[in-house]
C-alpha cells in the first residue's frame, strides 16, 4: 500500500501529540515528522524531507507570509493545508499565495484524515468553519446579503449534474469520491469539474466551492455542524 508522507507543525504539545496519534492509526498515512516549532520545519526540510502534505499552524511563532511562500517555493509538490482561525483576511491573503486547503480549531479525527487524503489527491479541502467565513467576508465586502446577479447567471449555465458537482466540491469529496457519490467515473467527474471552471471563469476548486456556498447549492449550516 502506497502511503501519504506527512509533516505536521504544531506549537500546542497536546494538539502535536493528538494528531500524531491520530494518523498514526491511519494505513495510508505515514508521519515523516512531527515538530514544534518553524525552525523544527525548517530543519526536516533542509535534511531533505519532501512530504506530499505539510500541514502547519498559522499561528506558529515566526512565521508570516512571506516564509509561507518560500517554503511553497522549496516544496513544489507538496500539498499545505493550513490550521487557522475563520478570520477571512488571512484566509484571504493564504489562498492567494497557493494555499487552498484549511482546517480550523476544534476539527475531529475524521476531518485531519479527510483533509490529508484529499489534499494529497490535489484536492481542496475547506473545514466548514472556513467555509462558511470565506463567504461571509465575500458578501459583506461586496455589500449584498445573497448571490449577485453575475452569480446567479452563471448558475444558470451549470447544468443539473454539475451543480451537484460544484456542491460536492465546497464539501471537499475528491473525484474518486464524486464518482463513488454519483455512480459516474473518475474520468467523467474530471471533464464535469473542467466544464464548470470554464463556464465560470475560474482558475480553482476554491473558487467553485465559494460559488456553490454563495448561490445555495449546499446548506451552510448543516456543514457547520458536521
Amino acid at each position: 500500500m502506497t502511503k501519504t508522507n506527512v509533516i505536521v507543525a504544531e506549537e500546542q504539545e497536546i494538539l502535536l501529540r493528538g494528531i500524531s496519534q491520530a494518523l498514526s492509526e491511519v494505513n495510508d498515512i505515514k508521519i515523516m515528522a512531527a515538530v514544534a516549532s518553524w525552525e523544527g520545519l525548517l530543519d526536516v526540510i533542509k535534511a531533505g524531507y519532501k512530504p506530499e502534505v505539510l500541514l502547519f499552524n498559522v499561528s506558529l511563532p515566526q512565521v508570516d507570509l512571506i516564509k509561507i511562500a518560500a517554503i511553497k517555493t522549496e516544496l513544489p509538490e507538496t500539498k499545505f493545508i493550513a490550521l487557522t482561525r475563520p478570520e477571512g483576511l488571512i484566509i484571504q491573503q493564504l489562498i492567494d499565495i497557493g494555499i487552498v486547503s484549511f482546517l480550523a480549531p476544534g476539527f475531529d479525527n475524521q476531518q485531519l484524515i479527510r483533509a490529508i487524503q484529499i489534499s494529497a489527491k490535489g484536492e481542496v479541502f475547506l473545514h466548514p468553519h472556513i467555509a462558511k467565513e470565506l463567504v461571509e467576508r465575500q458578501t459583506k465586502l461586496l455589500g449584498q446579503l445573497k448571490a449577485g446577479t453575475k452569480d446567479l447567471a452563471l448558475l444558470n449555465k451549470l447544468t443539473t449534474r454539475e451543480k451537484e458537482v460544484a456542491a460536492l466540491i465546497a464539501q471537499g469529496y475528491s473525484n474518486n469520491d464524486m464518482g463513488s457519490l454519483l455512480f459516474i467515473s473518475p474520468k467523467t467527474v474530471r471533464s464535469h469539474v473542467k466544464n464548470i471552471l470554464d463556464k465560470l471563469e475560474y482558475k480553482h476548486r476554491v473558487q467553485v466551492a465559494l460559488f456553490a456556498l454563495r448561490t445555495g447549492l449546499l446548506n451552510l449550516d448543516e456543514n457547520s455542524n458536521e
